[in-house]
């Protein structure tokens, strides 16, 4: 039902079995070549499946291109690259599959040092139905991870409802939602809701800033802690953890938004 690439000696990889191409950037641009037994008879709606491309990518079967991913769109600070790291799914039109042998190439150009080529496998050309599966099922684990992260989270949420006093069921909830949708943003199904790399990009990275603050706020009312001595006696000037976690919330989130 499917064919791995075999590719030939030269591109084996050294070290992950995984890889089918790597190089460093950024580059010259990095390409190879592999060839596929193919029976143009027997499957129809064949597609090539690679992993997750790093960065932009064109894809040539029997020397037609068939696909292109990770153009480089004007950004906010410059250049932004929409196909970054997401995985490739390119139909293979029946009239250029041959009995036999076919040839595929891979032109990868990449913008970073170090993370230029097809990094996350399998690589293989098979029907179309089921590259749309293996993708989805890859993605399934992560996906449900997030679903229950956010049903603990609204619980929580709902608890606190019921129970105004519990602050800390309220921090807790949103820290537990902020980690699912962290989860949904790394997830290549997010591009099925709308595809807008940057803006997930962007959000992903937001998630990162502010779920340590939920957290820290979660801890303090926790514990119920109000204030820290300064010594380790206990006597003398004590600091209130309140005031301490509004200000590392306001550096946080100005750190965080200065970076993005």
């Amino acid at each position: 039902p499917s064919t791995a690439l075999s590719p030939p000696p030269a591109m084996r990889p050294a070290v992950r079995p995984t890889l089918l191409l790597v190089g460093a950037g950024p580059a010259p641009p990095l390409g190879r070549r592999a060839r596929v037994q193919l029976n143009s008879s027997r499957e129809q709606n064949h597609a090539l499946y690679l992993g997750s491309v790093f960065d932009e990518d064109r894809v040539y079967f029997n020397g037609e291109q068939i696909g292109r991913s990770g153009p480089i769109q004007p950004g906010r600070r410059g250049q932004t690259i929409d196909g970054y790291g997401r995985p490739r799914i390119y139909p293979i039109p029946d009239q250029l599959v041959q009995d036999g042998e076919n040839l595929i190439a891979i032109r990868i150009t990449g913008q970073f040092p170090n993370t230029i080529g097809v990094l996350d496998g399998p690589v293989r050309v098979q029907p179309l139905r089921a590259a749309e599966w293996q993708l989805w099922r890859h993605q399934l684990r992560g996906l449900v991870l997030s679903a229950i992260y956010a049903v603990i989270g609204i619980f929580f949420l709902i608890l606190n409802q019921k129970l105004p006093a519990m602050r800390e069921y309220r921090w807790f909830g949103f820290f537990a939602i902020a980690c699912g949708l962290q989860q949904f943003l790394v997830n290549e199904i997010r591009f099925a809701v709308a595809d807008v790399f940057t803006l997930f990009k962007l959000a992903e990275q937001l998630c990162y800033v502010v779920i340590p603050t939920l957290y820290f706020w979660f801890h303090l009312h926790f514990f119920n802690v109000e204030r820290v001595p300064s010594n380790a006696s206990g006597t003398g000037r004590s600091y209130s953890l309140k005031r301490i976690g509004t200000a590392y919330t306001i550096i946080n989130l100005l750190t965080g938004a200065a970076l993005i």
